[in-house]
């Protein structure tokens, strides 16, 4: 994995458990999985202050749009649990007095079953609670969480996508449904941030005063980020960018006013 040399000094989990095949079911770590780790090593001593006691990742966003009573877009992320062990041992390192909740939401199967695994291959049931639920963002979790949640964590499709890249509505909903394929990890929406403005209306009523929520999106969609923020009583803030040949990419902190 291409982590920064900052952060080789912490505890990066193995992910040694997976084999190729396995990705077929689940996002793999890459530029974007590294960006949000190091960024997370930057802000240590952001969340050595907060030193949380609820963490949230949502890993999975399901979202549709419909259009002349037909389902036009399906489009989801889900991941390994590389970014939520990655912070359940950072902050082991950082504040280890404190008990923690883990919360790790994702409507795919395999990305749970994928999340459970790296928890456990890592000692991580040993540095809290984690509790892995299956659902399309933290909807079950909304009202349990609301006002508690100290970090949110959410690396959501940012790809910007049109009408023409839909899929044929029916086969696709059901292998959504049922976790049984990856397509469109990369798929945002319209302007790529139609994911991002849901999480953040979320976020706007599950963080506590303190809670901090970091998410991944390309740095030229940071205007229409930072308008739903405003309108969700959120401010950004830029923790780190990263570019290559196809993308700008910026890993954001999201706060309350």
């Amino acid at each position: 994995m291409n982590y920064s040399k900052e952060t080789l000094d912490y505890p990066t989990p193995s992910l040694d458990h997976f084999k190729r095949a396995d990705y077929k079911h689940f996002y793999e770590p890459a530029e974007d999985s590294f960006l949000f780790l190091d960024g997370l090593v930057k802000d240590r001593q952001l969340l050595q202050e907060i030193n949380p006691k609820v963490i949230l990742e949502i890993g999975y966003v399901l979202f549709f749009e419909v259009r002349w009573c037909f389902i036009t877009k399906i489009k989801f992320r889900p991941g390994s649990g590389v970014v939520i062990v990655f912070v359940a041992r950072l902050l082991a390192k950082l504040c280890p007095q404190q008990s923690r909740l883990f919360y790790a939401c994702d409507i795919n199967e395999h990305a749970i079953g994928a999340t459970r695994q790296t928890v456990a291959n890592n000692g991580g049931f040993a540095l809290g609670h984690f509790e892995l639920v299956r659902a399309d963002r933290a909807t079950p979790l909304m009202s349990r969480l609301q006002g508690s949640v100290d970090v949110a964590l959410c690396n959501p499709p940012y790809v910007p996508t049109e009408e023409d890249d839909a899929p044929n509505h029916g086969a696709e909903w059901t292998r959504a449904q049922q976790g049984r394929d990856l397509w469109a990890a990369w798929s945002g929406g319209r302007g790529g941030v139609a994911l991002t403005e849901h999480v953040l209306e979320d976020w706007a009523l599950l963080l506590s005063a303190q809670g901090t929520g970091w998410l991944i999106a390309l740095e030229e969609q940071l205007p229409a980020i930072v308008k739903t923020a405003t309108r969700c009583l959120l401010k950004v803030n830029v923790v780190m960018r990263r570019s290559s040949d196809l993308e700008r990419l910026a890993l954001l902190r999201i706060q309350r006013k």
